[in-house]
């Protein structure tokens, strides 16, 4: 159940995974486009994230991210497999906040308070005091996640609490077999 590290390198993997989409849409957001289509990729990019997340999970227990550093997400009872449901209970939480996020940022563009380039480059937003709530609500469940993880046996954060699921280190068989 020692998986803090590898988790956190996971995430870094993943985010090196999805960095070609995220790219091209922060490209595409900096081009003076229509408001809709502006509001249509933004809110595209923001579900790249969580539906990558949830399907990997739940098809296969792990996202690259995880395979590469050799962990993987089973029930917490169990320990086989994740249901689909249990995917969505993971990661429905930071799904909803990036949301939410997103969907301010759409409603600035929409209401043209603010232009596309001017929400993706954070001008409009740095002075907006809901953005900064908006951004501060995933902080805080963050250190919510990293307290709770540091603070059990078996190493789960809020999300798995809130699943039913584990994350185990998938190598540790291995090196048993090897000794």
């Amino acid at each position: 159940y020692h998986t803090f590290g590898p988790r956190f390198m996971a995430s870094f993997v993943d985010s090196c995974v999805l960095w070609p989409v995220q790219f091209v849409a922060i490209v595409v957001l900096a081009q003076d486009i229509p408001q809709g289509l502006s509001v249509i990729v933004l809110v595209a990019q923001s579900l790249v994230w969580p539906l990558y997340t949830i399907s990997m999970h739940a098809r296969f227990g792990q996202t690259v991210g995880k395979m590469v550093t050799k962990v993987r997400v089973l029930d917490a009872r169990t320990e086989a497999p994740i249901t689909p449901r249990q995917a969505v209970l993971r990661d429905g939480i930071p799904a909803l906040l990036t949301l939410g996020l997103a969907g301010y940022q759409a409603f600035l563009i929409l209401t043209t308070a603010a232009s596309p380039r001017d929400v993706t480059s954070g001008e409009a937003l740095a002075a907006s005091t809901a953005f900064w709530l908006l951004a501060l609500i995933p902080l805080v469940w963050f250190v919510a996640e990293v307290l709770t993880m540091l603070t059990n046996e078996r190493r789960r954060a809020l999300h798995d609490f809130i699943a039913g699921t584990v994350v185990i280190r998938t190598n540790v068989d291995d090196r048993l077999d090897r000794a």
